[in-house]
């Protein structure tokens, strides 16, 4: 998956798949903010934390978002990956067997 269309396609699908989503902590270090939340999806609770890595400007140089527990993980990367059908990104998810 290559491309600012692509990612904002998944992104944009994936943040479809949330019924609820609350920030609960946050902190801040040298070019970087750490984002704590819990959510709903699926009827499952799914806790996590997105990391924001910043460049030298300011600007979003990397995102990293990490969900918990696994079983919901799962659940959620496949049903993005169902969304996405064959669209950008479609097969960096998990696919149900």
């Amino acid at each position: 998956m290559r491309g600012r269309h692509a990612v904002w396609t998944v992104l944009r699908t994936a943040a479809t798949v949330y019924d609820s989503l609350v920030f609960t902590h946050d902190a801040a270090g040298e070019g970087r903010a750490y984002l704590e939340w819990t959510a709903t999806a699926l009827g499952v609770q799914i806790d996590g934390v997105t990391v924001l890595v910043l460049d030298g400007q300011g600007l979003f140089a990397r995102v990293a978002v990490y969900h918990r527990p696994l079983a919901a993980v799962l659940a959620f990367s496949a049903e993005t990956a169902r969304r996405l059908a064959t669209g950008p990104g479609a097969g960096h998810f998990y696919q149900v067997p």
